[in-house]
Formats: structure tokens, C-alpha cells, sequence
């Protein structure tokens, strides 16, 4: 009988242990970090040499009710330069650059999607 209580408390540490201190789900900055993670990989499949591009400034905005990846991205152009740092907002099946834009519409869309 006695047995059966060491057995059974040895049981419910290991339980507690697992279930305590430590949370299994990933925590808000990992999420956040892999959603910037997935979109910056689908602006990459947009731009001439997705091997070159580099990002700064990446983002979550929830401004809009959905979450949208903010921030800025530099790759090389057809001619092999950088193109120079602009602006992308990428989330759901959308994913924009600031050159796929006229002029002073990523300026009106970063205002509205973009805010911290």
C-alpha cells in the first residue's frame, strides 16, 4: 500500500514538473519572430536575387486586426547594384514593396498598416 503512494507521488512530481515553471507553447516574441521569419522569406521569392537581399527593421503590426510584417528590405537588381533600403509590407497572400507601388501610396498604406 505504501508503495502505491510513492509510485503515485513520484508520478504527480513528474507531472507537476512537466506542467509547471516552463510553458510549452512558444511565447509571444518567438510567434512574432517566426511570423517575420515566413513573410520575409516571401519577399524574398519576389525580388531578382533572393540570395543577395538583406533586412532591417522587421516588424508585427497589428494596426489592421490581422497581423502584417513591416519593415525594410535591400537585394541587387537585374544590373547586379543594390537597389538601396525601401519598405515591404507583407502578410496573408500579400506582399509589397515600395518600388511595386506609385509613388507615395507605401507612404499612405505604411500609415494606415504599419503602426507599432
Amino acid at each position: 500500500m505504501q508503495m502505491k503512494f510513492i509510485i503515485l507521488g513520484i508520478l504527480f512530481t513528474v507531472f507537476i514538473s512537466g506542467c509547471g515553471g516552463e510553458n510549452s507553447e512558444p511565447s509571444q516574441a518567438a510567434k512574432e519572430a517566426s511570423y517575420i521569419d515566413l513573410n520575409q522569406e516571401k519577399i524574398k521569392g519576389k525580388l531578382k536575387d533572393p540570395e543577395s537581399v538583406q533586412f532591417r527593421n522587421a516588424f508585427v503590426s497589428n494596426a489592421i486586426g490581422a497581423p502584417v510584417v513591416c519593415g525594410e528590405v535591400n537585394a541587387k537588381n537585374s544590373f547586379g547594384g543594390y537597389m538601396g533600403f525601401q519598405r515591404f509590407v507583407s502578410g496573408g497572400s500579400i506582399q509589397v514593396v515600395e518600388t511595386d507601388m506609385a509613388t507615395g501610396e507605401m507612404d499612405k498604406t505604411w500609415a494606415q498598416v504599419c503602426r507599432r
